[in-house]
């Protein structure tokens, strides 16, 4: 009987023998693999990892966890590689080996270690579909991401979607063009230097790109691939954001359009130009009522800048600059401020802002609501055309022009042409109050409202000046050639006006200033005529706007060689030299000299001259009175002279009484 033990041990013998033999030889080259792995893998920069296999399969292999911590870059990322570099082309041409699986999923990846300190851990999932070409990753942490690759054909695209936007890259590899496209909505808080003074909570922008990048660019690094793009990059904003002014509360405004686009050139940036535009929705408080002010923003200019290099932007000292501001409203219509210029800065410190070509224009502006302007009265003005450089350093602005510029004024007392030739200005932002201002104006084309002087056609020329609260100013005030009033005035904060008056009246019968004279003396003393003679007055005048009390002291006034008739006396060769004071009261003539060559009225008396003193109350001229201290009369063929004083009262004196005077 045959041993039964036996031939258990031997079969199990022969069954073990043909199972281990194989495990061994496959748990052999297992060990193999994961030793050769995991050298492969060190040089890659890789301290340790751990997989787990969920299922194996020709068609599909699926990792459960994939676990990889990386402490630093390999060598060879970090040091240079004697190795022949490959290009684009040759790298996106790459085969994928047929004996790969056609679907890879790693459902848990987990990457941790130095290098990903920062953001680690970081989780995802990653899937490879080798037969139709294309890899996704989708990241769980530390932020929501999915990137997809895919290459169809001889073009190369990415689509990358995240909370905060997506993007969609795609390059063909045979012709080097390639484009982008991609929006996002940023939260205003993830920008500390926006934060401070865009409301918004988010801002919204959309960004498009295309351009080229030659395939036959070999991959030595990011520099070399940078160095060999070029193409057009533009950023929009695809929502209006609320801003406001840094530093200046009551200013706000709503940005509705804006975009910035770079042009560069084999990886240098040759162009730039940003473009903004948008409304005001609050401003300072103003006496004019506005219903909107809308504005446009520019700026664009060459460059050289390397995008890896950004400290050249630092070596461009001057960034141009224009803007224009639209103004509507009831109390003005058609206003339009335009300025160009640039803005200095160095070692990324501002130093100023120049804006050279600044112009206002408006159609009219209704300013009766403007309390500073109430001395004036001023009603509107029309026609702007103001041209001003303007010059803004961290410590001041400062305006200046020599253009003309020119506006037409209406008030409630007369209509003129204004015109300002001259312009100069400096305000500090400290301290506003100590602003200087100096300017030239000149004012024609006069038309008088008020009755009785509607006549008068001046011509206004003037330097004024503003500092500390006090204007200056010199002028002219002309009605004809020859005929003219220079004054120099000072006007104080509290309103206080002191001015040193001269009048010249080089010939008082000549055409062009008896037109404007005979009117006014047909409503005052429409009997009396000139037929020659000069004039000259000089005054000192002070006074207070807000009270209206004003006060004239050192008054002369020089009458020569006045020929005149009243009614049916005439007078010839008639001087007169006389000072006077005056107040808003009353008139004083306290030294007058007369001297008349001839007075005819049926009969002639002459030569006539006379000292007298005259008080004159402007609110009851009846009681005006004029002293005679002494006078000289030829009368009647026989002369008469007397010292003695004597009152006359002024309500009884008139050209044919002489008889009273000759007692």
């Amino acid at each position: 009987m045959p041993n039964t033990s036996s031939r258990v041990y031997r079969l199990l013998a022969i069954t073990g023998s043909a199972v281990l033999t194989p495990v061994l030889f496959i748990g052999i080259a297992l060990l193999i693999v994961l030793s050769i792995a995991d050298r492969e893998l060190a040089k890659a920069g890789i301290e340790d990892w751990s997989i787990s296999i969920g299922s194996l399969s020709r068609e599909r292999v699926v990792i459960e966890q994939l676990n990889v911590t990386m402490n630093e870059l390999p060598s060879s990322f970090t040091s240079n590689s004697n190795a022949t570099p490959i290009t684009i082309k040759e790298l996106l041409n790459t085969p994928i080996p047929s004996w790969l699986p056609k679907v890879i999923v790693i459902k848990h990846i987990t990457l941790k270690g130095e290098l990903f300190k920062q953001y680690a851990p970081i989780n995802g999932e990653l899937k490879l579909n080798t037969k139709h070409q294309n890899v996704s990753l989708n990241l769980f942490q530390p932020e929501t991401l999915i990137v997809t690759l895919s290459r169809i054909n001889s073009t190369l695209s990415a689509d990358i979607t995240h909370d905060l936007g997506n993007l969609n890259v795609n390059y063909g590899f045979s012709t080097g063009q390639w484009d982008i496209n991609g929006s996002a909505k940023v939260p205003t808080k993830y920008l500390a230097q926006a934060a401070g003074f865009v409301k918004s909570e988010q801002i919204a922008l959309s960004l498009s790109a295309d351009g080229s990048l030659s395939p036959e660019t070999e991959m030595t690094g990011a520099e070399s691939l940078i160095s060999a793009i070029s193409g057009k990059l533009t950023v929009s904003l695809q929502q209006p954001i609320n801003v406001t002014s840094p530093g200046v509360a009551s200013v706000e405004t709503l940005v509705s359009k804006g975009d910035v686009g770079l042009d560069f050139n084999r990886g240098v940036i040759e162009n730039y130009a940003l473009k903004l535009s948008g409304e005001l929705t609050q401003w300072p408080s103003l006496p004019l009522e506005i219903s909107s002010v809308k504005w446009q923003f520019a700026s664009q200019d060459t460059l050289t800048l390397e995008p890896l290099n950004y400290q050249q932007l630092f070596s461009k000292t001057e960034w141009p600059v224009q803007l224009s501001l639209a103004v509507e409203g009831e109390d003005i219509s058609g206003a339009q401020l335009t300025m160009a210029g640039h803005v200095m800065q160095r070692d990324a410190q501002f130093v100023r802002l120049s804006l050279p070509k600044t112009r206002l224009t408006a159609d009219k502006i209704i300013t009766t609501s403007i309390d500073a302007l109430d001395p004036l009265t001023l009603g509107s003005l029309t026609k702007l055309a103001l041209n001003t450089d303007i010059m803004v350093e961290h410590d001041q602005v400062m305006f200046s022009s020599e253009q003309l510029s020119s506006l037409y004024i209406q008030s409630q007392f007369a209509n003129a042409n204004f015109l300002i030739p001259t312009f100069s200005a400096a305000i500090p932002f400290a301290s506003p109050d100590e602003a200087t201002v100096k300017l030239s104006t000149k004012v024609n084309s006069v038309a008088i409202k008020v009755e009785e002087f509607e006549s008068l056609k001046p011509k206004l020329s003037h330097r004024i000046q503003y500092k500390g609260g006090s204007i200056n100013t010199q002028g002219t005030i002309e009605l004809a050639r020859g005929a003219s009033l220079n004054h120099h005035s000072t006007l104080t904060p509290t309103q206080d006006l002191t001015s040193n008056v001269d009048i010249n009246l080089n010939d008082l019968t000549q055409t062009a200033l008896q037109e404007q004279l005979s009117p006014l003396l047909q409503n005052t003393l429409p009997l009396l005529t000139l037929d020659k003679g000069n004039a000259t007055v000089s005054l000192k005048l002070s006074g207070n706007l807000k009270t209206g009390q004003w006060r004239i002291n050192e008054g002369e006034v020089d009458l020569n060689n006045v020929n005149a008739i009243y009614d049916t006396t005439s007078v010839t060769n008639a001087n007169l030299h006389a000072t006077f004071t005056a107040n808003s009261e009353h008139l004083s003539l306290q030294q007058a000299n007369l001297s008349l060559a001839s007075i005819q009225q049926g009969f002639t008396i002459g030569p006539v001259s006379a000292k007298l003193a005259a008080q004159v109350p402007y609110r009851n001229l009846q009681n005006s009175t004029m002293t005679l201290k002494n006078h000289s009369i030829k009368a009647l063929g026989a002369p008469s002279e007397s010292l003695n004083k004597s009152m006359i009262s002024l309500n009884h004196c008139v050209f044919p009484l002489f008889s009273s005077v000759l007692t």
